[in-house]
């Protein structure tokens, strides 16, 4: 049995390397060891207006009030991908706390002045509303013209924030 493992543990760490056994990673080719290819259609683009474009993703905390350079770059990846709505789940924000949804709101209205979003999370955010983390929690958010079509927006009436 030790030695199927050595050999499945021996494979992964090839997996990873370059191709190029001489390489040393550095930035320029640091993507080469990215194995994670896209695979099926590309998107296409100028699609505003032809097509309602809907991502979901869990985002694991990559979603944020405060100022973090990932969120920054989910939106930025969101706005080039044309999206229309944007589903996050995961965002471990507690959006209970006003300061945290304006800033958050704050972030996406620079890039998209029309939109509308819903947030959720557990009751037990409004013991602690001057703390940012919360576990689990979700963020809907309708953007551009879609924003204006959005009738209502709730959260989660169990107080588990488990939908918006």
């Amino acid at each position: 049995h030790f030695s199927k493992l050595l050999e499945k543990c021996r494979s992964i760490v090839e997996y990873c390397k370059l191709r190029n056994n001489e390489d040393e990673v550095n930035d320029s080719n640091v993507s080469a060891l990215n194995h994670n290819h896209r695979w099926g259609d590309s998107l296409p683009t100028n699609a505003k207006g032809n097509t309602i474009r809907v991502v979901y993703q869990n985002v694991h905390r990559s979603l944020s009030a405060s100022d973090n350079p990932h969120t920054s770059n989910l939106l930025d990846n969101l706005n080039n991908m044309e999206v229309d709505v944007f589903m996050a789940s995961e965002t471990n924000v507690n959006w209970k706390s006003a300061k945290n949804r304006n800033d958050f709101q704050q972030k996406a209205s620079k890039i998209w002045p029309a939109n509308k979003i819903a947030f959720s999370s557990s009751d037990i955010g409004l013991k602690f509303e001057r703390h940012e983390l919360l576990p689990g929690g979700t963020c809907t958010m309708a953007v551009d013209t879609l924003s204006m079509r959005v009738i209502k927006v709730g959260e989660d009436e169990s107080g588990l924030g488990r939908w918006s």
